[in-house]
């Protein structure tokens, strides 16, 4: 993994309730670090050595940004953190009630772990439930494009860009939409992450197009800046919960 990943940002956890939980706003709203506190020698320090790696990061304390460093808007490649984000959208969907996590992942893509069709001869296809294709448990060999099957599903765990993938196209086929759309729509846009700040690429290892639709993947394929990753990672921090609201809501729905 670039060395520039591991020192893309920083979370300062705050407990719940303090000062308004402090929600990031479009900007951000800056503070110095004394402001809140913190001790702003040993920030220096952390930031220093976060350096030492290249790249781009902030400090995030209560909502607020306390230190910057690098490039805030240059896109780095994700790599298998975009598993963390594309994954968000088997959450929007649960919300929404389209679909359980013990549902098997054909009922959703009907030529689902096909090919190879080696898949289809070990008779386990029909055993894979979304819940599998996001534990990593469904057996699938690991590069992102169409692998074979390598144990019983369910019963070992074995990490998977080709399982990952082919959950993000069960999710494409429920929602008969463009992945990215979604996720702007549900997600990225209600919580300040604009088209510039993150991107897919081009699915590397399969056809564009998936039933007319453009075929996306969780495996890999995210390109984003420190800024619309620090959101990532504070919606997190607060159970989804964003100014007051559980992301994604109702509002939003299209």
């Amino acid at each position: 993994m670039n060395t520039a990943i591991a020192t893309l940002f920083l979370l300062l956890a705050a407990s719940r309730g303090v000062e308004e939980s402090g929600w990031p706003g479009k900007p951000w709203r800056i503070v110095a670090p004394a402001q809140w506190g913190l001790d702003e020698p040993t920030l220096v320090k952390a930031r220093e050595y976060a350096l030492t790696g290249g790249g781009s990061g902030c400090v995030v304390f209560r909502g607020k940004l306390v230190m910057t460093w690098g490039n805030q808007s240059e896109l780095y490649d994700l790599k298998s953190s975009s598993k963390s984000i594309g994954v968000t959208l088997l959450g929007v969907a649960l919300k929404d009630g389209k679909l359980r996590l013990d549902d098997p992942a054909k009922k959703y893509h009907p030529t689902f772990g096909v090919p190879p069709e080696d898949n289809v001869k070990t008779g386990w296809l029909d055993r894979i439930t979304l819940r599998m294709l996001a534990d990593q448990t469904a057996g699938f060999d690991k590069p992102g494009g169409y692998q074979p099957l390598l144990f019983v599903p369910g019963t070992q765990w074995s990490y998977s860009d080709c399982g990952a993938n082919w959950l993000a196209e069960c999710l494409t086929l429920l929602y008969r939409r463009d992945l990215d759309e979604v996720m702007f729509e549900r997600v990225f846009k209600p919580i300040g992450i604009r088209p510039e700040d993150i991107r897919w690429r081009k699915h590397s290892y399969r056809p564009e197009l998936l039933d007319g639709l453009r075929r996306r993947e969780f495996g890999s394929g995210f390109s984003a800046n420190v800024q619309a990753m620090a959101r990532i990672g504070y919606l997190y921090l607060r159970d989804g919960w964003w100014e007051g609201e559980q992301i994604p809501n109702q509002r939003s729905l299209p």
